[in-house]
């Protein structure tokens, strides 16, 4: 047994090994393909995706910066700087790099949905549902979107918006875990019980092991005593 263990523990770390030497290796690629062709933006674009897969958010953006030295009008650049800065806590950035992206393409969704998601985050609510209505509008079938629309909603008291925006979801996404288990939610604090049950049995039938959708039908038991 402690052959068997130590053997894995042999292997996990020769993976990991493996791993880091593939990733020097394309990231030496990159570096190779930027010093050879400076001025081609394609390189720096590629290599801020691969460090943003790996987790290296700054290295990423410089390589987006880069990106837009070439291409001023690159709506997708845009985009992901303000994600990330997003994701760093700065909102204020977020919000200015989308801002340019749907300036320069109005009705790029991923943008809207990154002002949605900056806004939520400063809790500028109609801005927020502002921006996540352009993505359904856009993009229908974007569970997300739905789920965050109708959770803005919820969080100003618009319980029967809410409870909209996460049927219309349903419509266009009718086997999302969250949409179900986010309109069960809103039933029952409606007083809906019967129809907030059946939302949540949807949800459950998508995932029987979701440890969310039990807790919440648990607590709804418990109060019928």
């Amino acid at each position: 047994m402690l052959k068997r263990k130590a053997g894995t523990r042999f292997f996990s770390g020769a993976l990991r090994m493996r791993r880091t030497e593939i990733i020097n290796e394309v990231e030496a690629q990159y570096c190779r393909a930027i010093e050879q062709t400076p001025s081609d933006w394609w390189p720096h674009w590629k290599y801020g995706q691969l460090l943003e897969a790996f987790g290296k958010s700054n290295a990423a953006s410089n390589q987006y910066r880069l990106v837009l030295n070439s291409i001023p009008h690159h709506y997708q650049a845009f985009a992901v700087l303000g994600l990330l800065s997003a994701k760093a806590g700065d909102l204020d950035a977020a919000v200015s790099y989308n801002l340019e992206s749907v300036r320069i393409y109005p009705t790029f969704a991923e943008a809207h949905f990154n002002l949605g998601f900056a806004y939520h985050l400063k809790k500028n609510y109609d801005k927020a549902v502002e921006h996540y209505s352009r993505v359904v509008r856009l993009v229908p079938d974007r569970a997300e979107a739905h789920n965050n629309l109708g959770l803005v909603l919820f969080q100003q008291g618009k319980v029967e918006k809410a409870q909209k925006a996460y049927r219309n979801g349903l419509k266009f996404v009718p086997d999302n875990l969250d949409l179900h288990y986010n309109l069960g939610i809103v039933l029952q604090e409606q007083g809906q019980r019967e129809e907030a049950l059946t939302e949540l049995h949807a949800a459950l039938q998508i995932d029987p092991n979701s440890a969310k959708v039990r807790k919440i039908l648990s607590a709804i038991k418990r109060a019928d005593r």
